[in-house]
């Protein structure tokens, strides 16, 4: 019957649309409700709803996804549907604190939850839960985000529901990412990874290695956050996905100017700048106030002159652009003259000795080199690091993964 194609449609859609593969997905959702419409069924408009406001948060789309988010949470309320009503919230509630209309956002959880709480349809609480870390943080309240997104996940880990675990573990990793707490943020986002990767979720994928590349970024090791932001790049450009690209171009100006490579830095900045107010999105308050103090220090070193013109450069970009740009300069620049990135081989090699508790004569011993060598290596280390001595460096290296027992091999 009509009620069971309708159905068939829409079970297959969603299959494809967890995948990402809203290309196959539309034509579907469109058939399906198609069939509603002529049969006068406002549960496939609901479906509708939803599912065209999770394509236009792939498409980066958030006035779209605004829009398919109301008329589905409408029809929805009409039917009595909570987990669809439930699906729409949370998407309205993600288009409109990532386009930085917080009021509105927290103005619509509170007209619904109450209500959606009473319904206790399935996954509600789970969305609802979802959608209040989504306004605490964007608020930057994250004492309150977190718990709602701690909550959320160990819903959706005891439901099995690998969908709602990426999503909401990659909520976690931001979340504790803008706590300040970089261990549970890279934890989450590997854990939002790991089921993305299972159900093929391209952006998903991407967003969790630019998560990733931030903590890396925020932990001093530059190389691995340059290597993270450049594995999102490939899921993202594949699928034509632009919003996670605003935070990987902008992570990858963050390694340059880290590195020293203050034009690129400015490029890159100015790209994703670009990026962010093309599609509407307004970062939150702890995103920006890292950005505009990464963009006055680029703007510090540079004079005036040659920033705009580097900024202006990096402005003109589209984002295909500045894919293939941020792509070129991958590998090309100098060592920087301080920081952890600005160490030599033979310097990391020394560090690692004297964290293991290696005198300046067993370093040397070690490394072919005399006490006095050793010595000057370790000068010019604290130096760059801006490290007053061995405890310091001890303490940081091993934080960093380096050293160990006495003696002990690496």
């Amino acid at each position: 019957g009509f009620a069971e194609m309708r159905n068939s449609l829409q079970s297959l859609a969603s299959t494809f649309m967890v995948q990402d593969e809203h290309g196959d997905a539309r034509p579907l959702i469109d058939e399906a409700i198609a069939i509603g419409r002529r049969r006068r069924n406002r549960y496939s408009e609901a479906y509708h709803g939803f599912a065209l406001s999770a394509a236009a948060w792939t498409a980066s789309d958030f006035r779209a996804m605004v829009a398919a988010a109301e008329e589905g949470m409408a029809a929805a309320s009409e039917v009595g549907e909570p987990l669809l009503h439930a699906c729409c919230l949370t998407n309205l509630v993600i288009a409109r604190t990532w386009r930085g209309q917080m009021a509105e956002a927290r103005a619509a959880l509170e007209r619904w939850s109450e209500h959606l709480v009473s319904s206790k349809g399935v996954l509600g609480a789970e969305m609802l839960a979802v959608g209040h870390a989504w306004v605490a943080v964007a608020e930057g309240n994250v004492a309150e985000a977190q718990p709602a997104a701690e909550a959320a996940l160990s819903g959706f880990r005891a439901l099995g529901h690998r969908y709602g675990v990426a999503g909401t573990a990659l909520c976690l990793g931001r979340i504790a990412f803008e706590a300040g707490d970089r261990s549970t943020a890279e934890a989450a986002y590997r854990e939002g990874m790991e089921a993305a990767r299972h159900l093929r979720h391209r952006p998903y994928v991407g967003w969790g290695e630019v998560g990733l590349a931030m903590v890396a970024r925020a932990n001093g090791d530059g190389e691995e956050a340059e290597a993270r932001a450049y594995a999102a790049l490939e899921p993202l450009v594949q699928g034509g996905i632009r919003w996670p690209l605003t935070f990987v171009l902008q992570v990858l100006g963050e390694v340059a100017g880290d590195a020293e490579s203050w034009p690129e830095a400015a490029r890159l900045l100015a790209a994703a700048t670009r990026l962010r107010e093309e599609i509407g999105m307004v970062p939150f308050p702890s995103e920006r106030d890292r950005y505009e103090a990464e963009v006055a220090r680029v703007h510090q070193v540079l004079v005036d002159e040659a920033f705009e013109a580097a900024w202006t450069e990096g402005a003109a970009l589209s984002w295909e652009e500045a894919v293939a740009y941020a792509s070129r300069a991958r590998g090309k620049r100098q060592r920087p003259s301080t920081g952890w990135g600005s160490l030599t081989p033979t310097e990391l090699e020394v560090v690692r000795l004297a964290t293991r508790g290696f005198t300046n004569a067993e370093i040397g011993k070690q490394l072919f080199m005399s006490a006095g060598t050793a010595k000057v290596h370790l000068s010019h280390i604290y130096a760059k690091l801006d490290i007053g001595g061995r405890a310091e460096l001890a303490a940081e290296a091993t934080r960093r993964g380096l050293g160990g027992p006495h003696g002990q091999a690496q």
